[in-house]
């Protein structure tokens, strides 16, 4: 089985952004990673250069990430910031992001090309949990755990979490997929 990832096209997110601004003075778009294959930033800032008041972050980084800028935005528009303002500030916090994440195995970035079969069976083979890690906007395999699982997991989380004083506690997006009740 193969993964074929497809993002938006160009036509698909002028429409988007023209419905966005039926109902909004500043439409601000964040986008997943502009290097992680089909994310879409490509699509949306060719797209936003047919508005004037569309503007388009390449956030560096997956999903949750995604949705955190989104939150710092919103109570950035709230507090009454310009599109300008908020999009400077963006810039500024997205470099204070972390995104990583243990998997049990590399299956399914295998199957989309991101990894070559020959890792992902070797990985699988010694039951390795690899930590998939951002840098600079790639992600990339970081520390790989060995053993049961829910000791990978506690390592993962131990060493995520070592340097406390360095987290901002005010927001904290804890992703999962995949697991049980009794997992989480």
């Amino acid at each position: 089985h193969v993964v074929l990832p497809q993002g938006p096209t160009v036509r698909e997110a002028e429409e988007f952004f023209a419905k966005q601004l039926s109902v909004a003075n500043n439409v601000i778009h964040i986008s997943i990673s502009s290097k992680i294959e089909h994310s879409g930033y490509g699509p949306a800032l060719e797209a936003s250069k047919s508005f004037d008041n569309v503007f388009v972050i390449d956030s560096g980084h997956l999903s949750s990430s995604q949705g955190l800028m989104a939150i710092v935005a919103a109570k950035m528009a709230e507090e009454g910031l310009s599109a300008e303002q908020i999009v400077k500030e963006l810039e500024a916090y997205k470099k204070k992001i972390h995104t990583s994440f243990i998997v049990d195995n590399l299956d399914f970035l295998s199957r989309a090309g991101q990894v070559g079969n020959g890792t992902a069976n070797i990985v699988k083979s010694l039951m390795g949990r690899p930590v998939l890690k951002l840098r600079k906007g790639k992600m990339g395999v970081g520390i790989t755990y060995f053993g049961a699982r829910e000791q990978a997991w506690k390592a993962y989380i131990s060493s995520t979490l070592s340097n406390a004083s360095a987290i901002d506690t005010s927001i904290l997006f804890v992703t999962y997929v995949g697991l049980s009740k009794r997992d989480t």
